[in-house]
């Protein structure tokens, strides 16, 4: 009997060791991070004109209007950036996507290895090699020698209508990402500002 408490004891020890140390390991161990955080990025202001936003591990670099604010996005991954004049939607509120009632926004996302979509991503671009061709509801598109898909999602009859714009850049083990929600009464100025932002985006590595 005196053996069998023992037994038990011991036991019991063990599985309570078991439990504290996979509870410190879930507590303590490396996130696997799939997406670039916010603080990685590097912001340089230049003298009020523009903003430049780079990822200086891969040599990505972009140019946002002087004037624009940059703040971290949901979850610390990416960078959401907004219009001096943004405001958002009374309809939808802050803690939904940036969808805009005045003003512009812009959502800048890099992700890293085989983070969800990527390699979906890749094989389009690989079988639609001709720029302009629609491939599978997407738009292939090149900026500054890097092939990506574009692709608009429109909500017309939405309760908030408007149109949600994206551009993805698949390159080496990253993907580049770019969103804006085009629903503001800004609409067509806030997308001619997302082309010209694009046509400043650079990927050297």
């Amino acid at each position: 009997m005196r053996f069998n408490k023992k037994v038990i004891f011991f036991v019991i020890v063990i599985l309570l060791l078991i439990i504290i140390g996979v509870f410190l390991w879930n507590k303590y161990k490396k996130p696997d991070i799939s997406h670039v955080l916010s603080e990685e990025f590097t912001i340089t202001e230049l003298e009020g004109e523009k903003i430049i936003i780079e990822y200086k591990e891969t040599g990505f670099k972009v140019k946002i209007p002087g004037d624009w604010e940059i703040n971290g996005f949901i979850g610390r991954a990416g960078l959401l950036c907004t219009s001096s004049d943004f405001e958002f939607h009374q309809r939808v509120g802050q803690y939904s996507p940036p969808i805009p009632e005045k003003g512009c926004s812009l959502v800048i996302d890099i992700r890293k290895g085989r983070a969800l979509g990527t390699e979906h991503v890749r094989e389009l671009v690989e079988v639609c090699p001709e720029i302009g061709q629609d491939c599978n509801g997407y738009e292939v598109m090149e900026i500054n020698g890097n092939k990506g898909l574009k692709y608009i999602h429109s909500l017309e009859h939405a309760l908030v209508p408007g149109k949600y714009v994206s551009v993805e850049i698949p390159k080496n083990d990253k993907m580049y990402s770019f969103e804006t929600h085009l629903f503001s009464q800004d609409r067509e100025r806030c997308e001619q500002e997302f082309d010209k932002i694009l046509r400043t985006v650079e990927i050297r590595k």
